[in-house]
């Protein structure tokens, strides 16, 4: 018995989640969060500071905001948060948001269909109705963010009147359909998984959104993980041999 919980031991160890994973940066000095940013959503305005993926999906109107190699992006958690330039978050691209709000377990909420369809037509710069011009950006901004936490459970039900809740009608039937769960990657959507530093205690930030139409989602080992798999392999074997004596 002690020997069968040894192996679990070693075998969760194996598949434990260990990524070296690219750092961002939210905002830029002057702007905070980004200059369309709308009360707690978005537009929030990324830059990669390391690793940074290709990002040539992205309409002119949705990258490069303001300084160079950001891009426009929306959150899917209403309960968690990510604080402004300085701060800098590792991240690791995936397709649901880990913690926080409706679904948050360490397990994960796996990305709604409208979501990942809303926000390829907003990277690409062809969401109808969205005013990508300055005068009322911040309007369209709040209520694509509004429509996104409602499909993700994050929030009520942004009402008939919102544009965007009723594109995804359009496109998937009814607001149960658009709430579906996506594929891993669906219309080139993926999550970013923020992690802090932030203030207090907590290393969960505001999950968000990346479009990588392309590029596979990098999802990398880190050399910690890749060793802990060859010492967790070789001592299964080993284990198994000698019970075989």
């Amino acid at each position: 018995m002690k020997k069968l919980m040894f192996i679990s031991a070693i075998c969760a160890l194996m598949v434990a989640p260990a990524f070296a994973g690219p750092t961002v940066k939210v905002g830029y000095p002057g702007s905070a969060y980004g200059q369309y940013q709308t009360d707690r959503g978005g537009e929030f305005t990324l830059r990669f500071v390391t690793d940074p993926p290709a990002l040539g999906g992205y309409a002119s109107t949705v990258k490069d905001v303001g300084v160079s190699g950001t891009f426009q992006t929306f959150c899917l958690e209403e309960s968690e948060y990510i604080y402004p330039y300085p701060n800098t978050f590792d991240v690791v691209v995936n397709n649901k948001a880990i913690r926080g709000g409706v679904g948050g377990g360490p397990q994960g909420d796996p990305l709604s269909v409208g979501t990942a369809w809303l926000y390829s037509q907003f990277a690409q710069g062809t969401l109808a109705n969205y005013n990508y011009t300055t005068g009322n950006r911040h309007t369209s901004a709040g209520a694509l963010q509004n429509t996104i936490w409602g499909l993700e459970d994050e929030a009520g039900d942004p009402g008939a009147s919102n544009i965007f809740r009723q594109a995804v009608i359009a496109k998937f039937g009814t607001w149960a359909d658009a709430k579906a769960d996506a594929s891993d990657g669906l219309y080139g959507v993926h999550v970013l998984n923020m992690y802090g530093p932030l203030p207090g205690s907590t290393t969960y930030g505001q999950d968000q959104l990346i479009y990588l139409p392309v590029v596979p989602p990098p999802r990398v080992p880190a050399p910690g993980a890749i060793l802990l798999g060859s010492i967790g392999v070789s001592l299964v074997g080993w284990l198994r041999r000698k019970n075989t004596i």
